[in-house]
């Protein structure tokens, strides 16, 4: 795995033990993720391969499960927002991503643990990992829960 991310992920680790709070971000990141690719609009396809080769190439085997699990869920997603709201357009979509990029933190707040990303430490980097990076790993620490 690439050290950057690995070391996202030990930091992400710690702040994601409480099994509400793993499902909940896991519920709004198929969300946020699926307005994002119906934001790439006739681009979905390279946007959902992009973004599997991002997963396959900076995570390891290892890890090919919460992968998995992330690609498919943004894409049932997706195609369940757009058979429930045939209207979205893009403003919608912004919005709804926005709002279910936010939205974990109320969880956070509600279970007391503390969150990864804070206004002191926020970079591009860490934004990019936010946003990408957290099905994934949300299903690393929700399996782990499971099978330890």
């Amino acid at each position: 795995m690439n050290s950057y991310i690995q070391n996202e992920l030990n930091d992400f680790k710690p702040c994601h033990s409480n099994t509400f709070n793993i499902i909940f971000h896991i519920f709004c990141g198929f969300i946020f993720m699926s307005a994002l690719l119906l934001l790439s609009k006739k681009y979905k396809i390279f946007f959902i391969l992009a973004y599997s080769l991002l997963l396959l190439f900076t995570m390891t085997a290892n890890y090919f499960i919460p992968i998995l699990l992330t690609i498919i869920g943004i894409y049932f997603t997706s195609k369940i927002i757009k058979k429930i709201y045939t209207n979205l357009n893009t403003i919608h979509l912004s919005i709804i991503f926005l709002i279910f990029y936010f939205l974990p933190d109320l969880s956070h707040y509600l279970t007391g643990e503390k969150t990864v990303m804070t206004l002191e430490n926020i970079t591009i980097e860490s934004l990019f990992v936010n946003i990408f990076y957290l099905l994934p790993f949300s299903f690393v620490c929700l399996l782990n829960k499971i099978y330890l």
